[in-house]
């Protein structure tokens, strides 16, 4: 295989399926950028994710084949969902059962929230982290990327072909990111509780993801 049929490949899968991605990381995207100030969290949400797909390109290039025999892919899918979707679901939790202020508060009392409020903390606020763990949640679009990488046999093919994908499929993320930074800008807000019920809404998705890419990654892995 030569650089430009594996490139151009790669980037035509990642414009077709740029639609999708806003729909599958869009939402989560937007979650996990929204505490960072100016474009910072955005940034480093595609550069984790630029990252991850590129090395996981040449990984599975280097595999060959067997690939996704030999990784855990089980496994990566699982820690992915579980760092992303816990704390989405506590943050949630924590703004559903947190309650208005009112009257004095004792010096020593302690909202009965505070160990949710701890635990929210946990998802990245600058982007980088949540776009590292793009690169292994489970995803039936990311998977086909990840097998034309692997049907190179080459390392630095791999990584190109991921590196044009991560190129390709970034509009269906920019425009989410767009309108929450337009929304940012008119100060706009949702209600504390509305907000709740988003992240929970947010952790289920997730789950629901875990469980369709373990749908459709399988049956392609198994038969390589």
């Amino acid at each position: 295989m030569s650089f430009w049929p594996v490139a151009t490949a790669a980037l035509a899968l990642g414009l077709v399926g740029s639609l999708h991605c806003a729909g599958m990381c869009g939402p989560l995207a937007v979650a996990g950028c929204a505490k960072a100030r100016g474009s910072g969290g955005a940034l480093g949400y595609f550069a984790g994710r630029f990252m991850a797909y590129t090395t996981l390109g040449a990984l599975v290039a280097h595999l060959g084949k067997h690939a996704f025999c030999i990784l855990p892919v089980d496994a990566a899918h699982a820690a992915a969902v579980a760092l992303t979707a816990l704390p989405a679901a506590v943050r949630g939790l924590t703004l559903l059962t947190k309650k208005p202020p009112s009257g004095l508060v004792p010096l020593r009392a302690k909202p009965r929230s505070a160990w949710l409020a701890t635990l929210a903390r946990l998802l990245p606020r600058h982007g980088l982290g949540l776009g590292l763990a793009t690169g292994i949640l489970p995803c039936g679009l990311l998977f086909g990327a990840f097998s034309m990488a692997a049907a190179t046999a080459s390392p630095l093919l791999g990584a190109t072909s991921m590196a044009a994908f991560a190129l390709g499929s970034a509009p269906g993320l920019v425009v989410p990111l767009l309108g929450r930074g337009l929304a940012a800008r008119l100060s706009f807000r949702i209600p504390p509780k509305i907000e709740g019920l988003l992240w929970c809404a947010l952790a289920v998705w997730l789950a629901v993801r875990l469980a369709l890419g373990e749908a459709g990654c399988h049956a392609p892995a198994g038969g390589m």
